[in-house]
């Protein structure tokens, strides 16, 4: 396909990308209040602003582009940011630390870089090994394009899986705002478009020695995807502020607590006796007081109620009951829904009806846990036990 028909193709794409991020940056920026995972998102919005607008110059003013590291070093950006926006997310009062601006040392230097030779051949080369006097410039930077790419997707990774655990400890519930799913979804949409470009140039470059595809296409396109999903959820979301530091039940792996875990209480100041104190209290407040019909109950909720430490409840929960906060929740919700399901007082209501009375905020959730506390569903377990 000729640069001609990329043209035709690309161009609409930008024009798209670079109204949407630019007017989702001003709308974040402004947004009241604003945190800092706010202005983080509003830059990251900006720079794919910057690389689309970059984009749509090159192609129309390709002679103002002869070194196109230009265009290049911007996406070496967006793992920092993306990074530093999803830690901003989970922590607890964050903040923006002197070292953090490490993470940006390597776009720092290939734009002073850039600036230096900004009117020399072009270290993008479709003759890759050429020595041409950009060789050591050209392996340098493509490493380090495809280490900051990589990198910092693992550490995005990394981080929403620890998080989704954590959350368990501090929520009773589970939705995008809480669980960051939509940014999984961001982080492999970032991941797959620059794995696209990545891989595209290196067709072009080792395989056919020409042209064929142009990577420009897959960044593009990828970025503008991005900026209509991370305006969409990210302007909605607010900080989870997690401070990174269940008679039993038949329960997933992951909401049960393992005996390995308890070490990390060894330099707890609580006291055995308190332990089982404090657990007396919790167990009564919530047979009597019913905390968890409220469908967005939080650890913290119950902590002031029962004027407990936050954290002394989920050593509770943890090393007592065997199970983290989402599970000791839910364990009271589903016998709710069991004495409900099977009182007569009830029975013109229907099955969710019922789940959303008892404190479950999503069908899905409700159904998920229900078959996994019965192991039946909820219909099932009304055909097997009503009459």
């Amino acid at each position: 396909m000729s640069e001609i028909e990329y043209s035709k193709y690309l161009i609409p794409i930008l024009y798209i990308g670079i109204v949407q991020s630019l007017f989702a940056a001003v709308m974040v920026w402004f947004k009241k209040p604003r945190t800092l995972s706010d202005k983080i998102l509003a830059a990251w919005l900006f720079f794919i602003f910057i690389k689309l607008l970059l984009s749509y110059l090159e192609i129309n003013y390709s002679r103002l582009f002869l070194n196109k590291m230009g265009m290049l070093i911007v996406p070496m950006l967006f793992g920092p940011l993306l990074y530093l926006y999803v830690r901003s997310l989970i922590l607890e009062n964050p903040v923006f630390r002197k070292k953090d601006w490490l993470h940006f040392l390597p776009f720092l230097l290939f734009s002073v870089y850039t600036l230096i030779f900004s009117t020399q051949k072009p270290v993008y080369n479709i003759q890759f090994f050429e020595n041409d006097g950009f060789l050591a410039e050209r392996i340098v930077f493509g490493l380090s394009f495809y280490f900051s790419i990589t990198v910092y997707t693992i550490l995005v990774l990394i981080l929403l899986h620890n998080h989704r655990i954590k959350i368990k400890d501090m929520f009773s519930y589970s939705s995008e705002k809480v669980t960051l799913r939509w940014v999984m979804f961001v982080a492999i949409l970032f991941s797959v478009a620059y794995i696209l470009v990545i891989s595209s140039g290196i067709f072009n470059i080792f395989i056919i020695n020409r042209e064929f595809i142009e990577p420009e296409l897959f960044s593009s396109t990828g970025l503008t995807l991005l900026s209509f999903a991370v305006s969409f959820y990210g302007y909605r979301q607010a900080n989870v502020n997690l401070k990174l530091s269940g008679t039993r039940l038949i329960l997933p792996v992951n909401d049960s607590v393992s005996s390995n875990d308890k070490p990390k209480y060894e330099r707890s100041s609580l006291k055995e006796k308190d332990i089982e104190k404090y657990l007396e209290n919790i167990l009564s407040f919530m047979e009597e007081e019913k905390p968890f019909l409220n469908n967005e109950l939080t650890i913290q909720d119950l902590s002031d109620q029962v004027s407990i430490s936050k954290h002394h409840i989920t050593q509770v929960i943890n090393t007592r009951l065997i199970k983290n906060f989402y599970a000791f929740v839910n364990e009271y919700r589903i016998e709710e829904v069991k004495k409900r399901l099977l009182d007569p007082r009830f029975k013109n209501l229907k099955i969710m009806s019922i789940a959303y009375d008892s404190g479950f905020s999503s069908k899905s959730s409700f159904n998920t846990i229900f078959k996994n506390y019965t192991g039946m569903t909820p219909s099932q377990f009304v055909k097997k036990y009503s009459k």
